[in-house]
């Protein structure tokens, strides 16, 4: 049915570390336990420190959006493991943590919370990293997915500056205009005429005012609906009604009216330190064309000039590929991560390093 394109399109005080052992590269893995500013708030993950030849920098790695491990996996590949190992073959540490109440990870949901918290989050995880507990790091970096990036640029602006930002599919625009981007998109995927994809605009837009505005169900009904009705679905049946709802308690959440209303411009013009951000040319989720221009504009408006933007041909949102199949087209456990675009990363650290 047409309705799964809204549905995939609306789908990153004390601390304790336990004694580290080698993962099968010979790295050393630290499992590590780390106290927020929120008392119910305890992350879990892994810091990875190379065996050898390591260059004395750290990479605190942030997810993107939804309730993922330390690894997030996508379509059955631990996207973050792979970009962690291929750091630390390079002599680069890092850090990766599972998300709040996920996995290991104590407190509410990412889904229960909001952007803002994350941000806190990982605040407290730099903090440790800054403490040097286990190593003293002459550098710490962050490295941010989709939502991760947008968490990495908002802590980097107002908390805890990083010696260097990494910035993945980052969105750069107001969350609204990002998710009616998504929405828009899966619409000309699925062959919408241009008449029923204006129209749906309209009622995207409402969708995301309504939201945003802190709109209870009963407000969000009419839009709602009618939108459905556009693309075919019947409302009025079981299903449709079921489909309706379903929506109106995934645009209630405190996560999505946070986003939805967040606009990171002023966030941008933070970024003072060395960023390089890297958008994959296919990507329909933070799109190049809507996200890159105002990434550029808030750099060059923070006045940085270390500063890179790279376009990477034939790759999504996720940097993921599967062998011999068009970019986009995904397969549980047969994906593979840009080689390409781990070699980017850390020779693009390593040159931070020779230049300090």
């Amino acid at each position: 049915m047409k309705i799964h394109l809204f549905i995939f399109l609306l789908i990153c005080l004390s601390s304790h570390v336990f004694a580290g052992m080698q993962d099968n590269a010979g790295h050393y893995e630290h499992e590590v336990r780390i106290q927020t500013r929120s008392a119910d708030v305890v992350l879990a993950g892994t810091l990875l420190i190379p065996s050898e030849n390591h260059n004395g920098s750290v990479v605190l790695m942030i997810t993107g959006s939804g309730d993922h491990t330390r690894n997030q996996v996508i379509s059955g590949k631990p996207m973050f493991r792979v970009i962690a190992n291929g750091l630390a073959n390079a002599g680069i540490a890092s850090l990766r943590l599972d998300d709040r109440g996920t996995a290991s990870s104590t407190g509410p949901n990412t889904r229960e919370s909001t952007t803002a918290d994350r941000v806190e989050d990982m605040v407290a995880a730099m903090e440790w990293l800054m403490d040097g507990d286990i190593v003293d790091f002459n550098s710490i970096g962050v490295l941010g997915h989709s939502e991760g990036a947008l968490i990495a640029i908002k802590m980097a602006a107002n908390h805890k500056k990083p010696d260097f930002a990494i910035l993945l599919a980052a969105p750069s625009v107001a969350g609204g205009e990002v998710w009616v981007s998504q929405q828009l998109e899966g619409l000309i995927a699925g062959g919408y005429d241009e008449e029923t994809i204006d129209k749906g605009e309209k009622y995207l837009r409402e969708a995301v005012r309504l939201s945003a505005s802190g709109a209870g169900a009963e407000e969000m009904t009419e839009n709602t609906e009618r939108m459905f009705q556009l693309i075919g679905i019947d409302t009025g049946t079981e299903e449709g009604r079921a489909n309706v709802m379903g929506f109106i308690e995934h645009m209630s959440m405190p996560w999505m009216r946070y986003f939805l209303g967040d606009d990171p411009a002023e966030d941008l013009q933070g970024l003072t330190m060395p960023v390089f951000a890297v958008y994959g040319s296919h990507d329909r989720q933070t799109t190049p064309v809507l996200n890159a221009p105002s990434l550029l504009d808030g750099l060059l408006k923070a006045g940085n000039t270390d500063f890179t933007i790279r376009l990477m041909p034939d790759q999504d949102h996720f940097f993921l590929r599967k062998p011999g199949q068009p970019v986009g087209v995904h397969a549980f456990q047969e994906m593979v991560l840009s080689r390409e675009l781990i070699d980017e990363i850390t020779a693009w650290i390593d040159n931070r390093q020779q230049t300090k």
